[in-house]
C-alpha cells in the first residue's frame, strides 16, 4: 500500500551491527507504505551487518545517501563553487553563516546534501547527537521538515554535572527546533528531562519489536528436566551488560545439581576475561560463547532456550541500561525473563512474565530460575504471557504508527 509520507532517517552509520532496531524501524516503515530515503555521514560494509537479507530484500543501500566531502584542497574548493551555483543552496548558506556568524565549507556541503530532503514531511534522526546541524537549518527555515529526534541511550547520559552541562549546552537549539522527542523508557525520560528538554514535546515510545519474525513455533515452551535446561543472553561482551553475573549464576545452579547450558551471543573486549572466569569458577563445559550472530543466528538460539537472561548492570561510570531490546525480543519468542533490575529493563517485563532481582545478585538471580524450574506449569503460564505482552506493548507496527502517522496529524 502506498503512503504519500515521505521520511528521511538520519544516524550516524549505517547499516550498523549493533543497531539492528533502525533496520526494523525502516524495514516496517517500507512495509506501511512510506516513502523512505537514509542519509548517514558514515558507510559500514554490508558483511558488517547482522541484518544482510533485509538490507537486499528492501533495497536499503540504494536508498540510502552518504555525505562524502572530497578530500583533497583544490576538489574541495571546486566541489564548493558548485554547491554555490545552486541559487537557494547559496541563499541559505549566505543566511546560516550571518546568523551563527561561522563560514565553514562543511556546512555549505551540508547544505547541499539535504537539498533533495528538506522538505521530506519528517526528518527523524535515531541519536540525538547525530542531529548535527538540522537544528539549525530548521531554524532559518531551510529544513522543512518536521523534526522528530529518537533518544535511544548513550546520548543522553552523563556521569557528572559538568557533562549533564555540556550536553544541555549541546542540546539547547535541538529542543528548540524538534517537533518531537521520543525516548524507549521512562528511564531514558527522567534523564532526557533533566538535560533540559520541555516535557510537552517528550513522548515514551519503546523499540517495537518484528513480531512476525520473532514468533515461536509453538506454545508454551516446555521445561524438561531430564535434559540440559537452556539458558540465552545477547549482548556486547562489556561491563554494562553484566555477563560475568549471569556466568556465576550457572556455578550456583550447578551446585544445587541443576543441568543447565548458558549461550552468550556477542562479541567485545571482555571475551577473554570472561571466558578465564569460566574456567577459574569451572563451568567452562557448561557456558558457550557463540561469538557476533546474526538476526536469524539469535532467533534459532531464543528457539532453543528455556530462559532468557538480562544481566545488564549499572558499569562504572554509571550508565545503565536503557530499554534492552533483546528482553522483547525473547519474550516475543515465549521465553520468560529472569534479569536485574536495571535502568529501563523494568519498563520491558511484567509480573507475569519475568523476574527481576537486585543488580549483580547473581544468587537471587539463580533463585529465581530455580523457582521457574520448580513449578513447571508457571513457567508455561508465563511463557504464553511473555508474548502477549509483547503483542500488546512492543508490538513494532504500531511503534511505527506512534513514530509516524501521529506526528503528522499533529
Amino acid at each position: 500500500m502506498k503512503n504519500s509520507i515521505s521520511i528521511v532517517i538520519k544516524t550516524g552509520s549505517f547499516p550498523a551491527v549493533s543497531e539492528t532496531f533502525i533496520v526494523s524501524n525502516i524495514v516496517c516503515a517500507i512495509k506501511r507504505g512510506f516513502q523512505v530515503n537514509i542519509i548517514a555521514p558514515n558507510k559500514i560494509q554490508e558483511c558488517a551487518t547482522s541484518q544482510p537479507q533485509l538490507l537486499t530484500q528492501y533495497q536499503l543501500l540504494e536508498k540510502t545517501k552518504y555525505f562524502k566531502s572530497p578530500v583533497k584542497s583544490y576538489k574541495r574548493i571546486l566541489f564548493a563553487v558548485y554547491c554555490l551555483l545552486n541559487p537557494l543552496v547559496f541563499f541559505y548558506f549566505l543566511k546560516y553563516s550571518w546568523n551563527y556568524r561561522i563560514v565553514h565549507l562543511k556546512t555549505l556541503y551540508r547544505i547541499y546534501y539535504y537539498l533533495p530532503y528538506r522538505k521530506a514531511d519528517i526528518c527523524h534522526v535515531h541519536f540525538a547527537n547525530n542531529a548535527g546541524e538540522l537544528p539549525a537549518l530548521k531554524k532559518i527555515g531551510y529544513i522543512k521538515s518536521k523534526l522528530l529526534i529518537t533518544f535511544h541511550g548513550h546520548d543522553a547520559f552523563y556521569a557528572n554535572a559538568k557533562q549533564q552541562r555540556k550536553l544541555k549546552h549541546n542540546y539547547n537549539l535541538l529542543f528548540k527546533y524538534a517537533d518531537r522527542i521520543t525516548v524507549n523508557s521512562i528511564y531514558l525520560k527522567k534523564l532526557v528531562l533533566n538535560l533540559g528538554c520541555p516535557e510537552f514535546k517528550l513522548r515514551v515510545v519503546p523499540v517495537g519489536v518484528d513480531v512476525n519474525l520473532f514468533s515461536p513455533e509453538f506454545l508454551p515452551k516446555i521445561l524438561d528436566i531430564s535434559q540440559p535446561i537452556q539458558l540465552l543472553s545477547v549482548g556486547r561482551l562489556v561491563e554494562i551488560k553484566g555477563h560475568e553475573f549471569g556466568i556465576r549464576a550457572v556455578r550456583v545452579l550447578i551446585e544445587r545439581g541443576f543441568s543447565v547450558k548458558y549461550t552468550i551471543i556477542g562479541e567485545g573486549a571482555l571475551m577473554q576475561k570472561l571466558k578465564a572466569l569460566t574456567v577459574e569458577i569451572g563451568v567452562e563445559d557448561h557456558v558457550n560463547f557463540f561469538g557476533g550472530g546474526s538476526q536469524m543466528d539469535i532467533r534459532k538460539a531464543y528457539t532453543k532456550s528455556h530462559f532468557f537472561l538480562m544481566t545488564s548492570v549499572m558499569d562504572a561510570s554509571g550508565r545503565e541500561e536503557s530499554q534492552g531490546v533483546v528482553t522483547a525480543e525473547a519474550q516475543a519468542m515465549g521465553l520468560p525473563i529472569v534479569g536485574f533490575k536495571s535502568g529501563g529493563v523494568p519498563f520491558t517485563i511484567s509480573d507475569e512474565t519475568g523476574i527481576l532481582v537486585k543488580q549483580k545478585d547473581f544468587e537471587a538471580l539463580a533463585n529465581a530460575i530455580s523457582s521457574l524450574i520448580s513449578l513447571p506449569k508457571t513457567y508455561e503460564t508465563m511463557s504464553v504471557s511473555a508474548r502477549k505482552w509483547i503483542l500488546d506493548n512492543f508490538n513494532l507496527d504500531t511503534m511505527v504508527a506512534h513514530y509516524y502517522e501521529d506526528l503528522i496529524s499533529k
